[in-house]
């Protein structure tokens, strides 16, 4: 893993937090390089919806742990705009 620099997820999971553990093994040994991340998402497929239920924990997450509310989540304005509709 210390020559790893893409991590491959192909089975999203509800919780975020798991898929985010796996991006980071690849910088926890000894990884010096960017670490690309590709999640692979079927379309019309049970991924789109665990991928939108990410973003907005993700956002929730963020939202809590800075003590801020912003706006309403829009998936219109999402980096995943092309992956969702």
């Amino acid at each position: 893993m210390t020559s790893a620099n893409k991590v491959i997820i192909h089975d999203l999971d509800f919780n975020p937090q798991n898929d985010k553990q796996a991006e980071d093994r690849c910088h926890r040994v000894g990884q010096t390089k960017q670490v690309d991340v590709y999640k692979l998402i079927s379309e019309d497929t049970i991924d789109q919806t665990l991928l939108k239920h990410q973003i907005v924990k993700i956002q929730l997450e963020s939202d809590l742990s800075e003590g801020t509310r912003t706006k309403q989540f829009d998936f219109k304005d999402d980096m995943f705009k092309h992956i969702l509709d």
